[in-house]
């Protein structure tokens, strides 16, 4: 059995933390070896060499490893802070990184993430994809269509941010406080 440096390791805490040195370790290098590479002028050619090479490494498999703390989601979020820097070509100081990212249009991270799992919760739901879940996923004993939509599910609690903050507990969480429409959508093109 051979892993990939790219191979989602979350057995652990330790692990988890472990994953996500290597996957803004693998960003950093590739965002490096594109400044050193791809010397041209164009923000969109820079934009989409980001997009295509590094931006896909951070994110492969987030559902699974989606990290927690605010020192792991800094970690991951000051690649894509020094990838807005490389492709406005803006290295100074005084410049905001935040008005950069709002320029570019580029939600953060932790919103793609965000995003990433609520669509894998609704192939989940609707068959798309195959994941066992019968004892995870029950559909709300009570639903309160003033605040709450049809496909309202039970929470799961956790006794521990680990395993509260895991995918099934976190993102039943925030599938409940989805809005009806889009919780309610016919399908994934109308749910994205």
């Amino acid at each position: 059995h051979v892993e990939t440096e790219t191979a989602p390791r979350v057995q652990t805490r330790r692990c988890r933390g472990r994953h996500v040195d290597v996957v803004t370790s693998k960003g950093n290098r590739t965002l490096g070896m594109l400044r050193r590479c791809l010397r041209i002028s164009s923000t969109a050619a820079k934009e989409r060499a980001y997009i295509a090479l590094v931006r896909p490494s951070l994110e492969y498999c987030c559902s699974v490893w989606d990290p927690h703390t605010k020192k792991q989601v800094s970690q991951v979020e000051m690649v894509q802070r020094r990838a807005a820097r490389y492709v406005c070509n803006d290295y100074r100081r005084t410049s905001s990184v935040s008005t950069m990212l709002q320029r570019l249009g580029w939600p953060t991270l932790e919103q793609r993430r965000m995003m990433t799992r609520q669509i894998t919760l609704y192939k989940i739901l609707n068959n798309v994809i195959f994941v066992p879940h019968s004892t995870r996923i029950v559909p709300a004993a009570r639903c309160s269509r003033r605040t709450n939509h049809t496909n309202t599910l039970q929470t799961i609690a956790g006794r521990n941010n680990y395993y509260r903050l895991s995918f099934f507990p976190r993102t039943i969480k925030e599938w409940n406080e989805l809005e009806p429409g889009v919780a309610e959508a016919g399908s994934l093109h109308q749910f994205k």
